[in-house]
């Protein structure tokens, strides 16, 4: 059962045609995975019986329920020893004797908001669990669960989640109730039984025949006379001793915890009672869950708890392999709640942990800004039906910490990666909202940050990726908005489509290949990564018996081999993150003053060189416009195969740049020293004699160097020029495509590079200047890897000044084999200033032994029609193949799509195209205009005060001349070719949301069915009784076998009748249709009339008397 809007699924037995009461009905979404149900029931009757499987639709096509694996087992269920309450509460009842009860429940049910927004079987909204709510009773008041199911005399191993949370939180104890012997032979008395107090009537002690003749024995079974007694029917269990085996208190914070209790007991009489016990408060409440009873003593540590797979094989993991970024489960049940989520069927495990009165709550269709709401669509489906997680409208006159956690995960990989998609939008430049991702561990209350926004960013989703690392011990994360509550300012704040990726460690390999080293664990990880300062392994084998690796650092006591340099004019700094509330000592760069563009450096000792001479390692920082940006350097280390030179290298300075003749900042051409205006540069016009102005403007072959591109990356991989026959690239072209051979280049991304973090490639182009509407880019790419592995490539068109600004206008995902693929992407007019960043990445098994990781290459990049004056006559399109002639306008707003089929939006949007679907919902509209010279024709669409419309386009047509003449009109324009005849008395009027007196006309019209549509209609105010009012087509060409005339009309109030004329030669001939006379019923009527064939011109006129 899987979907946001996913319904119920229910099981009912029909007896002869007839539906029982259903046996088994659940609701709402439960993951995308396969889950065990099974259901007792009995057939009393002995009739033929069906069992009848229902599923309810929801209102949308968000919705699955499926069924397999359906079997039917004579007799009872096979028993469970684990309750999680989904169906019912197993054995456990609550004890009449107690104060109050527990109850079961899902979702968020507790008034306080203290409680689960979430169970702990399935992790969702829809999951049931156990709980007790503070907020209704006396303080010390208790509640008791009991079960009837006795202990085992060899031990007992009780497991279950509970969750405590609020201020005041009460006791959750566990008891073991051990009785008196329940053995009697009744001889005495009765021992402990006692009367059912459910039954109708008593049992009795007796001794001897019944009182009734022929019935009941005449002996005892204990003496075998008729002096013995009887026995009664049902035992209740009398304590005698109740012991505390468990218990918990106060606030454990808003998570599932997990209880491991091993029970001893002698007694054949004992069961287990739980007890929550209420706080001093209404601030905090209980709950328990998966309650698992086993035989024998549990195991060692309170991680190893049974993770139930819900899985038809029924298996169950350790705890401890929940969230730890394996799937252990075959239908990843155990990863399925941990962190990533597109929120389309609950909030995942994402929890709304705000102290102030503003709370994250899950959402959707914002609608605009105004609302102080969240955004108008979520990302995961980008319409207004998706789910998302915003701040909810703001209620008070401050700045609120608004702050949203996870649940606890178990420790990461160096190569941890959290993505995710947030919308911050502001109407105020002053006040805007910021967010903050943070990392935490449930030991420590500290925080530390790992990633921040703050602005207005705009009507529009932004990704971030922030790159996590190594953590070595359990951890949550958690955002935090603050947003300005202040009057007049309000803001649009979401998160959507959180993922984790590669933060799982490698999984064990039975060998390793030579280039990689073989981890105690068994995994296998790239031999360059020993000894780096990085557990790659996940046990620490990787940094163990590191004697070679003699140059590295960590920073902790010293710099060797660095050293700081004096030359530069600022400084890099030793600095102990203890001040930062960390640990640790690194290098920072943070200057507080000097000029842009001054630098600060740190450089090694003199290392020796494969070639000749030596060389040192300098890290240079650079001043950017601001000084309110940090730099840091940590954990530096070289692999065993760099040795340190004898000879002393003499700091150097870096070299004044050649002073340019060109005053200003004008550009100098290569070939002349000629100076032309810096915003020549790169407007795909060569302004200079050899054209170096467009050199380094990003059409390039790659033959004789990068034209202006550059790779910006952070981590595994890069982008990087090849020669197609020296690649280092397993699964690159073995020829580029420029020349076809392996003497060509390529840019690449090579999915064997071995650094830590598996971050994206990134290479970008210079600015441009502004194209014109006919540009398009053109590239070639190639993307190949093994079975095992896939690659994506994708085009941002980006504001060079603010990468916060960009569109994704190109993606490729999959492995495409070993071939070269063209792309052509119609920019049409874009600003200037803007650049183009490739994007690159590879998903591959780096662990696995023997694998071809899958790569990606670019090539032979062009910009066409983009040359300011070129015309594109090609106007005529159905829009099947491409835009034809038709451009899109990057400086507007949003952009038109070209697609088929329905738009994304419900209810909105064509069913089909016009060019081949039936042509249903589509207009025909008509815009004459004369113009003289060259021209742009802009068809502009402006959204509405609601998300619920799409505006399409098909099928557009420029004629010279003057428009065709059409037979149809809508009156949603004009009055098309109708005129009104001079010689009548008054005039028909074109008008929408009803006539100008109550209680006449139509409210809707009948094309769009809205009081926004348009008719036309007759107003008899100030006309005397009888005057007419009469429209005119215009004179068509005769038709040799007849017209149809289809229309619909609207007829209330005090009307006579309505005529329809056919006029030949001027003469208007008898009525071809009249109406009825009067007022008729509120609502739209359709009328066809044959029109004969017709031997001259004729028009057709509509004539209404009042």
């Amino acid at each position: 059962m899987y979907g946001p809007d996913t319904n119920e699924l229910a099981v009912v037995t029909n007896v002869q045609g007839q539906d029982k009461k259903p046996l088994f009905r659940l609701g709402g979404s439960h993951g995308d995975m396969w889950r065990l149900a099974e259901i007792q029931f009995q057939n009393p009757s002995n009739e033929p019986t069906k069992v009848v499987f229902i599923g309810y639709a929801s209102k949308t096509a968000f919705v699955e329920i499926s069924l397999d694996d359906v079997s039917l087992i004579m007799g009872h269920c096979p028993p469970t020893s684990l309750c999680d309450f989904q169906l019912d509460t197993c054995s456990f009842t609550n004890d009449a004797t107690a104060d109050f009860n527990w109850q079961r429940s899902k979702g968020q049910s507790i008034a306080s908001g203290v409680g689960p927004p979430y169970d702990h079987t399935y992790g969702t909204e829809f999951g049931y669990y156990m709980y007790i709510d503070a907020s209704k009773q006396t303080d010390g008041q208790k509640a008791r669960l009991q079960t009837d199911r006795r202990l085992p005399t060899l031990g007992t191993c009780v497991q279950f989640w509970y969750r405590m949370n609020g201020t005041i939180v009460g006791h959750l104890n566990v008891y073991v109730a051990k009785g008196l012997s329940a053995s009697c032979d009744f001889e005495s008395d009765k021992c402990l039984w006692i009367d059912y107090e459910r039954a109708d009537f008593s049992w009795i002690r007796h001794s001897g025949s019944s009182n009734q003749f022929g019935t009941g024995p005449s002996t005892d079974h204990t003496l075998g006379t008729n002096t013995g007694g009887l026995r009664v029917l049902r035992t209740r269990l009398v304590t005698d001793e109740k012991s505390i085996v468990w218990e918990a208190w106060g606030d454990k914070g808003n998570q599932w915890n997990f209880a491991n209790i091993t029970i001893n007991t002698a007694s054949s009489a004992a069961e287990i009672m739980i007890e929550g016990l209420k706080g001093s408060g209404n601030l905090g409440d209980i709950a328990i869950d998966d309650l698992l009873t086993t035989s024998g003593s549990c195991h060692s540590g309170t991680g190893q708890v049974t993770f139930n797979c819900n899985n038809q094989a029924r298996l169950t993991i350790p705890s401890e392999k929940v969230c730890d970024f394996i799937e252990d489960c075959p239908n990843g049940a155990d990863e399925s709640n941990c962190g990533q989520c597109n929120f389309e069927r609950d909030s995942c495990s994402w929890t709304s942990t705000s102290t102030y009165t503003l709370q994250w709550v899950r959402d959707k269709d914002g609608g605009d800004i105004s609302t102080d709401k969240g955004p108008p669509v979520d990302h995961t489906l980008g319409t207004i039906n998706g789910w998302y997680m915003t701040v909810e409208p703001a209620a008070s006159t401050h700045w609120s910490l608004i702050t949203l956690t996870g649940r606890q995960l178990k420790p990461a990989s160096p190569t941890c990666t959290v993505s995710f998609w947030y919308w911050m939008n502001s109407n105020h430049t002053s006040y805007s909202p910021s967010l903050k991702m943070e990392l935490g561990h449930h030991e420590s209350s500290t925080l530390s940050p790992i990633y921040q926004v703050y602005g207005n960013l705009g009507n529009k989703w932004q990704k971030a990726t922030v790159y996590v690392g190594q953590v070595e011990s359990d951890f949550y994360l958690q955002f935090s908005v603050n947003k300005p509550t202040i009057d007049d300012v309000v803001s649009q704040i979401g998160i959507d489509d959180i993922t984790m990726d590669h933060c799982g460690y490698p999984p064990p390999e039975p060998t390793c290949s030579a280039d990689k080293f073989h981890c105690t664990s068994r995994a296998c990880v790239p031999l360059n990564w020993r000894c780096d300062y990085s557990d790659d392994c996940g046990d620490g084998s990787d940094e163990l018996n590191c004697y070679d690796y003699e140059i590295k650092t960590n920073l902790e006591t010293d710099i060797w081999p660095f050293t700081l340099s004096t030359e530069s004019a600022l400084y890099w700094r030793h600095v102990n993150s203890i001040y930062y509330s960390m640990q640790g000592y690194y290098m920072r760069f943070q200057p507080s003053q000097g000029a842009a563009g001054d630098v600060a450096w740190f450089h090694s000792e003199s290392f020796k060189t494969t070639t000749s001479g030596d060389c040192k390692i300098i890290f240079e920082g650079v001043l950017g416009n601001e000084t309110n940006g940090v730099a840091a350097i940590d954990d530096v280390s070289f692999t065993p195969d760099c040795k340190l030179s004898d000879t002393s290298i003499v700091n150097g300075t870096t070299p004044a740049p050649t002073p340019t003749p060109c005053p200003g900042k004008q550009f100098m051409c290569v070939g002349d020293t000629s100076c032309i205006p810096r915003e020549k540069v790169c407007n795909f016009i060569s302004d200079c004699a050899d054209a170096s102005d467009e050199d380094e403007c990003g059409a390039c072959t790659f033959e004789s160097g990068y034209c202006g591109w550059s790779d910006f990356s952070g981590g595994r991989y890069i982008w990087e020029r090849w020669l197609a026959k020296d690649s280092p690239a397993i699964s690159g072209p073995p020829t580029d495509h420029t020349l076809g051979t392996g003497d060509g280049h390529f840019m690449i991304v090579d999915g064997n590079n071995s650094g830590i973090q598996y971050t994206y490639a990134f290479m970008e182009s210079k600015p441009l200047q502004q194209t014109v509407v006919t540009c398009n880019i053109e590239f070639y790419y190639h993307m190949n890897g093994a079975s095992s592995a896939s690659s994506l490539v994708a085009l941002w068109l980006a504001n060079y000044s603010d990468y916060g600004i960009a569109e994704e206008i190109f993606y490729k995902f999959g492995n495409l084999g070993n071939v070269w693929n063209k792309e052509t992407i119609e920019l049409g007019r874009v600003p200037a200033g803007y650049n183009f960043v490739f994007e690159g990445a590879t998903y591959t098994n780096h662990s696995a032994s023997t694998v071809n990781p899958a790569d990606i290459a670019i090539d032979d990049i062009s910009f066409v029609n983009c040359t300011p004056g070129i015309q594109d006559t090609n106007i005529d399109c159905d829009f099947d193949v491409n835009f034809c002639g038709w451009y899109p306008d990057r400086t507007a707003d949003f952009l038109w799509t070209r697609r088929t089929g329905q738009t994304s939006s419900v209810d909105t949007g064509p069913g089909s195209d016009h060019t081949t679907g039936k042509g249903n919902q589509w207009w025909l509209a008509t815009a004459p205009f004369a113009v003289t010279g060259s021209y742009e024709i802009i068809i502009e669409g402006t959204v509405g005060s609601s998300w619920f419309g799409d505006i399409s386009l098909d099928d557009v047509i420029v004629f010279d001349g003057g428009c065709p003449h059409t037979k149809q009109c809508h009156f949603e324009q004009n009055f098309c070719e109708f005129t009104h005849d001079s010689t009548a008395k008054f005039k028909w009027k074109r008008g929408q949301g009803g006539t100008p007196q109550q209680g006449t006309g139509p409210t809707l019209d009948h094309t769009t069915n809205t009081t926004t549509g348009y008719f036309v209609y007759i107003d008899q105010v100030r006309n005397p009784v009888g005057s007419k009012a009469r429209m005119e087509s215009m004179q068509y060409d005769y038709t040799p076998v007849g017209e149809c005339l289809e229309f619909w009309y609207h007829m209330t109030g005090n009307v006579a009748t309505l005529n329809v004329y056919l006029e030949e030669n001027n003469d208007r001939g008898n009525a071809l249709w009249t109406s009825l006379n009067g007022n008729m019923k509120n609502r739209w009527y359709h009328e066809m009339v044959t029109m004969k064939p017709s031997a001259a011109p004729f028009k057709v006129s509509s004539m209404c008397c009042v």
